[in-house]
């Protein structure tokens, strides 16, 4: 009964640290690797506040961002494309850049 126990207690942690660290890879970016490129480091694994501070820092690679990603968004991008790494620099390009801005419609008022 004890050695039960044990092998129970020993198991759960590495099976349960093996599910954690399952993640299914994001398909390559151009908008990631473009930052990357210009000297971000790993943005997957930057926070929002980093990318923006980055992207605040380094106006030239900011307007590509933003040019990239209104093509990628033109091209409907799947539902959880906010939550990729491309989808949160993004996210922070259009929200940090406020100097230019997005067309919504022709509708004047």
């Amino acid at each position: 009964m004890k050695r039960t126990g044990m092998a129970v207690s020993i198991l759960v942690p590495i099976l349960l640290g093996g599910l954690v660290g399952c993640r299914k890879a994001e398909p390559p970016s151009l908008i990631v690797k473009m930052m990357e490129d210009a000297g971000s480091g790993d943005v997957s694994k930057t926070s929002d506040e980093g990318i923006t501070r980055w992207l605040d820092q380094h106006k030239a690679v900011l307007l590509e961002v933003k040019k990239k990603c209104m093509e990628v968004r033109a091209s409907n991008p799947p539902a959880n494309w906010s939550d990729t790494t491309e989808g949160r620099a993004c996210s922070n390009a259009f929200l940090l850049d406020t100097g230019t801005p997005l067309k919504t419609s022709e509708k004047k008022y």
